[in-house]
């Protein structure tokens, strides 16, 4: 175990509280109602019978969803590091079941190859060093020959904030988004990579790339982005000032309260923040047949 992947459990920034839960629902809304699907439409769905896993499924809102629109026969696995945000068993459809699993970890033998599809869905704040291979050989890994990869993610270095006209301030909400920033640095978060998923996958680990798509804002996600942005950067504003220590130092607890005020001003007054969404589609090569 490398420093990208000690207890990556305890460093999750965000917590598995029901909080976390909350909002994750929210942000799955919000990934579902940019991109307009669940499974992107080039992974073909026409077999009775595939194995889909989706990696740091939290509290597994993306399965569910998956559930309701592809055949009974499919076997969903959701995998996290953290149980407590899983759905109870008893209420589960048949088809669909938890397990914990540390993505940074080496899959264990019966996970090798056995999936048709893997999803992963906003894992940006997990890889530390500006280094997500180690991750990503790890999914690939789980991954059938010519089965398919589907990864979902903000891209923080396209985030901003703006208001609706020249006579609101953003500058509470600026401060914020550099106060983010500097936690990031701290933490050994590195963002660059993030836009660059489709070549990473094809020139690293040799797989085709099917689709690869950014998604800027609409009117209608403002809003619910820039609550769910604020919920996750209280959430870690909190977890580090619990936590004390070096990066504690960053954040104040008076003044960030005092800061936060200053952002729910400017919310109120219509500021929002986007972070733009991106998601790419790779599939891994059958092996060449010789020919004799």
């Amino acid at each position: 175990m490398d420093s990208r992947t000690t207890s990556v459990g305890e460093e999750y920034m965000l917590g598995h509280t029901f909080q976390e839960s909350t909002r994750l629902h929210m942000q799955n809304w919000m990934f579902k109602e940019r991109f307009g699907y669940v499974l992107h439409p080039s992974i073909p769905t026409t077999s009775a019978s595939l194995e889909v896993a989706d990696i740091c499924c939290g509290n597994g809102n993306w399965l569910l969803d998956l559930a309701e629109i592809v055949p009974s026969g499919w076997k969903l696995y959701g995998f996290d590091i953290a149980r407590e945000n899983f759905p109870a068993k008893d209420f589960l459809p048949e088809n669909i079941s938890f397990h914990v699993q540390d993505a940074f970890e080496e899959p264990p033998t019966d996970l090798i190859e056995k999936f048709d599809i893997v999803h992963i869905r906003a894992f940006v704040l997990l890889v530390k060093g500006g280094d997500p291979n180690p991750l990503f050989s790890n999914l690939i890994k789980m991954l059938k020959p010519g089965g398919y990869i589907q990864l979902d993610d903000a891209d923080p270095e396209r985030g901003y904030s703006l208001a609706p006209n020249p006579t609101i301030s953003s500058h509470c909400t600026d401060r914020l988004f550099i106060l983010w920033r500097n936690i990031a640095k701290k933490l050994g978060l590195e963002y660059s990579w993030a836009a660059n998923k489709a070549p990473i996958l094809r020139d690293k680990h040799n797989l085709e790339i099917i689709a690869a798509h950014r998604y800027g804002p609409t009117d209608k996600l403002r809003k619910p982005a820039t609550d769910d942005w604020l919920m996750a950067i209280d959430q870690m504003c909190c977890t580090v000032m619990r936590r004390g220590g070096e990066v504690g130092e960053l954040v104040d607890p008076g003044t960030y309260i005092e800061l936060m005020k200053g952002v729910e001003q400017e919310v109120i007054q219509g500021v929002m923040v986007w972070i733009d969404l991106m998601v790419v589609v790779a599939r891994k090569p059958q092996p060449r047949v010789e020919k004799l």
